[in-house]
């Protein structure tokens, strides 16, 4: 073959390749615009930015405050006291886990009796085990003081490490906040 003619071929060839790469490009890109326009995209899109940013996003793209996070997990709450013991938790501390032990230990009911009568409280402070926190915490009136008395064992346990075998409820938090969901006493 000569030069002039691998130089014609080359004339032709290398143009009609871009064409035709650019003819899927955009091709694709017409096909994602289809997809990006369907609600499962909007809501790849939703974790997405959790994913990439930290933050969840309202319907309207405004960033969802702290205090919108709190209300969504207490909505179906079904007690004053309830709400309420949630509500100054998360406004005070800010901690999910916190809440979450509680709602496990005793579903935010500040005067809920376990094992037998033996334990109570928001945190089952148990008579065998701790009978001067107990007694301590039956005197104390009002439920933010109950919660105060609770966060500053609950603190002291988890610095000291031993929060899992003081607050049982600490090993299954999770399952605490599922619960509070559903049904908050």
């Amino acid at each position: 073959m000569s030069p002039h003619i691998i130089r014609g071929i080359c004339y032709i060839a290398i143009p009609l390749i871009f064409l035709i790469i650019i003819f899927t490009l955009l091709s694709r890109t017409e096909a994602e615009y289809i997809e990006a326009n369907t609600p499962e995209f909007a809501k790849n899109m939703e974790s997405s930015d959790r994913a990439t940013t930290g933050q969840d996003y309202n319907v309207d793209g405004s960033v969802t405050t702290d205090r919108q996070k709190r209300d969504a997990k207490i909505q179906n709450c079904k007690s004053d006291k309830g709400i309420h013991a949630v509500e100054y938790a998360w406004d005070t501390w800010h901690d999910m886990d916190f809440i979450g032990t509680i709602a496990s230990e005793s579903m935010m009911d500040e005067n809920a009796k376990g094992d037998k009568g033996m334990s109570y409280g928001y945190c089952q402070i148990h008579k065998g085990y701790n009978a001067k926190l107990q007694k301590q915490y039956r005197a104390i009136v009002g439920y933010r003081e109950r919660l105060n008395f609770c966060h500053a064992l609950y603190t002291d346990w988890v610095n000291r490490g031993v929060i899992h075998k003081r607050l049982y409820g600490y090993n299954s938090r999770a399952k605490g906040l599922t619960k509070l969901n559903i049904s908050c006493k």
